[in-house]
C-alpha cells in the first residue's frame, strides 16, 4: 500500500513509500522509496520514517554516474 500522497515527486517521478519493517530490532528500514514503474533492481531510498526514506531516494536518483569509455 502507497502510503505517500499522489503530490509526491522527486525530479518529476512520482514516488511510491511503503511500511515494511524487517524482523530485525533496528527501525532505520522501516519504510521503502522507490519510483513508480520501476523494478527490485532500481534504487530505493529506506529510513525509520517516511520523510527519511524519500530524501534517502532523492540522494540516489540525484547521483550522476559517468563510465568513461
Amino acid at each position: 500500500m502507497n502510503l505517500a500522497p499522489d503530490c509526491l515527486r522527486i525530479n518529476g517521478k512520482r514516488v511510491i513509500i511503503e511500511l515494511d519493517p524487517p524482523p530485525i530490532p533496528f527501525r532505520g528500514f522501516d519504510y521503502r522509496a522507490s519510483f513508480e514503474g520501476s523494478d527490485e533492481h532500481a534504487p530505493a531510498g529506506y529510513g525509520a520514517t517516511m520523510r527519511e526514506a524519500a530524501e534517502d531516494l532523492k540522494s540516489w536518483d540525484d547521483l550522476t554516474l559517468e563510465i568513461a569509455p
